[in-house]
């Protein structure tokens, strides 16, 4: 009888025994699984971010000036009295300037916008004189702001914008530059600039 029960105590523990270990199969089968589908949908979310990214261009200012310059001939012959991206950045134009949402405007019919990422939320609300205007520089202060959105369907109405100029003054990358922008719109040339200051938070 005694034998009898160590036995039957023996294939208890044996039936238990292959259970946990039929369990933890099954659980790493699981687990594999899981992973694998975690992986395929980063791999996914990856590929996707890269077509996002690779959707449009940014190029350094100094290089879009460069390339505009060796292409000078071609430009002046397409228009007179079209301004390049070189005069609308360096030389002194009529501009509005925005900044903490406070608006003034320099000059009749401006062609320039500066405004602060701050302003941004509020284009559409200041009433600004925005048929002229050519070029959009927007300045990223720190480094929070490195993390805001740039919405270029705000500048929908803004008829002749050509360029939007960023123009950062904390370290940053082109890819950090070119992941603040949303709704890409292929009449504009998005170009940056890095002008950094020393100790922004």
């Amino acid at each position: 009888m005694i034998q009898y029960i160590q036995h039957l105590i023996t294939k208890i523990k044996a039936n238990l025994l292959g259970r946990t270990k039929l369990s933890f199969a099954f659980m790493s089968k699981v687990c594999v699984i899981a992973a694998f589908i975690l992986f395929s949908n980063a791999v996914s979310g990856q590929r996707k971010y890269n077509s996002e990214k690779k959707s449009f261009q940014m190029k350094e200012a100094k290089d879009f000036m460069r390339e505009e310059k060796s292409n000078s001939k071609s430009l002046r012959k397409s228009s007179a009295k079209e301004k390049s991206v070189e005069s609308l950045i360096v030389d002194l134009q009529p501009s509005i300037y925005v900044y903490n949402g406070i608006v003034k405007t320099y000059g009749d019919n401006p062609t320039n916008l500066f405004i602060d990422i701050a302003s941004l939320e509020q284009i559409n609300k200041l009433q600004l004189l925005s048929k002229d205007i050519e070029i959009v520089s927007i300045t990223i202060k720190n480094n929070r702001e490195l993390n805001s959105e740039i919405d270029l369907s705000s500048f929908a109405a803004f008829d002749k914008l050509k360029y939007v100029y960023l123009i950062s003054k904390v370290s940053a990358t082109e890819q950090e530059i070119m992941s603040m922008v949303s709704n890409y719109d292929s009449r504009y040339s998005l170009l940056y600039e890095i002008q950094e200051e020393s100790s922004n938070n």
